[in-house]
This record gives structure tokens, C-alpha cells and sequence, in this order.
């Protein structure tokens, strides 16, 4: 099956309330895809957008195949929250990217009153791949996007060492603001790659460093002198032969906003 993506992601001012997270961020979804039978849990509640040229509604409660219900690869939908007085309305725009057997759905907040951002990815959903399915010898490349809430997406890249069982990569060209002018990058520092809790193949609380942007305004703005900062990030393999890899960088240490996240999402190339 060719690579597909789709975003639909959610924005609004936080005005000092947080969006609620769920309780595990990695899962695995129904059928061989594990893109089946989705449901979009209460960390969406609050807003309902309809996907264009078709009757389907992102709101809590909705249940999905992720696989085949939305029609195009990107989609990206605008709506609005309302807030009770004084609170003013909130822009809404929900995010999702989608391949073979993972996705990466977004969620979020503008910054409100407060200055905080609530956690933008909601869910990395998918067809786990299985600890044993990973050879012992050669090297994974992946390559795709990350997933924010602007259209224009940077790229995104991993390596895996299957002999020493480590991966490493980067962030690059993500557009911090809708006009595309600043770009973010970052990097992702070598970590183990390893059964985790969830029962996903990845990464734990690696670390992410040279998290910047190629603006020098901004960045004394929000990381100071050094003019840039550092975070986290988590990775999961997807795919019965770890055809895919997606995830989040996190924790990223900023003075302004708060719970900055940016998803990511890549495949390699398979014979």
C-alpha cells in the first residue's frame, strides 16, 4: 500500500484550562493495519469539526477506521470552540498523519491568557511491531514529517543500528508560524531501542538537543543567550517488519509557552 497521510489537528486558546490527555499516548489499534476501530477519547472533548466532503465529525466519542473512513491523504479542518464569557472563542483545527500501519493525531491549544500550550499529539495508534521481528544486522532509515499544527511540514529522519540496537536522527524545516517564514529543527540523540511498557518497540524519554530556529529574535525570546534548548522524545516501530516509526518530541524547555510537542512520522524503503 502506498504512504498515505492525512492531519487533522485541534487548536484553540488554552485560557489557562488544559485539554485532558489520555492515559497512553502508544497504542495498537484494530486489524492487520491497526488503524481500526479508533475512538477519539474525552482528550478531544469540546470540539466537533466536520471532515469536507463527507458526513464524518471529529468529537469525542467517534469511532474510526483510520485506514479507509477519511478520505484524503492530509486533511486538515478549521472550526471553532466556543468558550463561556469572558473566555473569547477559540480557532479549531484537528491534525492527523496516516501511513500503512501508524498515526499521529494532534490536539491542541493556542496560547490563552495563561501563556501555556496544552500537549499537542493525543494518540500514536498502530500495528505494533514485534521485538522479535527486528533483525540483528544492518541499518533502518526512515524518512518522513513531522506533525504540528501548521500545513507546511518539516522533515523528519531516524536510523536505526539493528546491531546495537540504537537510533538517532533529526528535525528539520517545521514551520513555526502559518506564513512558513521561520523553520524549527532539532536533533535526536542516540537511544536504546527496546520493548517498552505499552508493549511497543522504541524509544523512552530519549533525548532531543540544538532544538532551534533559524530566527534570532525568537530564539533570545525563548531560549535565551544559547539560542537554543533541549527536550525529549519517544518512538515506537510499526509495521510486522518495522516498515515504520513514529512519535513526539516533548519536555521541550522553553520560557514562553509550555508542553510544546511536535509529532513525527516515517517509513523505509522496502523491496
Amino acid at each position: 500500500m502506498q504512504m498515505r497521510k492525512i492531519v487533522v489537528a485541534v487548536l484553540a486558546m488554552s485560557a489557562g484550562v488544559p485539554l485532558a490527555a489520555n492515559a497512553q499516548l502508544f497504542s495498537e489499534g484494530g486489524g492487520t493495519s491497526g488503524l481500526e476501530d479508533f475512538q477519539f477519547s474525552s482528550a478531544y472533548d469540546g470540539v466537533s469539526v466536520t471532515v469536507p466532503g463527507t458526513s464524518i465529525q471529529l468529537q469525542e466519542g467517534l469511532t474510526l477506521d483510520l485506514n479507509t473512513d477519511l478520505p484524503n491523504d492530509y486533511t486538515q479542518v478549521n472550526g471553532t470552540l466556543d468558550n463561556p464569557f469572558p473566555i473569547p472563542d477559540q480557532s479549531v483545527v484537528y491534525t492527523i498523519y496516516r501511513q500503512d500501519y501508524s498515526a499521529v493525531i494532534g490536539n491542541t491549544a493556542q496560547p490563552g491568557w495563561s501563556g501555556s500550550v496544552p500537549p499537542f499529539i493525543k494518540d500514536i495508534v498502530g500495528k505494533f511491531t514485534a521485538e522479535n521481528a527486528l533483525p540483528n544486522t544492518g541499518t533502518y532509515e526512515y524518512d518522513g514529517s513531522t506533525v504540528w499544527h501548521h500545513t507546511d511540514e518539516g522533515n523528519f529522519h531516524y536510523e536505526i543500528d539493528l546491531a546495537t540496537r540504537k537510533g538517532s536522527g533529526y528535525i528539520e524545516n517545521l514551520s513555526w508560524n502559518d506564513s512558513g517564514t521561520i523553520k524549527v529543527s532539532g536533533t535526536l540523540n542516540e537511544a536504546n531501542i527496546e520493548l517498552q511498557g505499552d508493549g511497543g518497540v522504541g524509544v523512552h524519554e530519549g533525548v532531543a538537543s540544538d532544538i532551534t530556529t533559524d530566527n534570532a529574535t525568537l530564539n533570545f525570546l525563548y531560549w535565551g543567550g544559547a539560542g537554543k534548548t533541549t527536550g525529549k522524545y519517544d518512538a515506537r516501530l510499526f509495521g510486522p517488519a518495522a516498515e515504520e516509526v513514529a512519535g513526539r518530541v516533548y519536555d521541550i524547555d522553553t520560557s514562553v509557552w509550555q508542553d510544546i510537542e511536535i509529532g513525527f512520522a516515517g517509513k523505509r524503503p522496502t523491496p
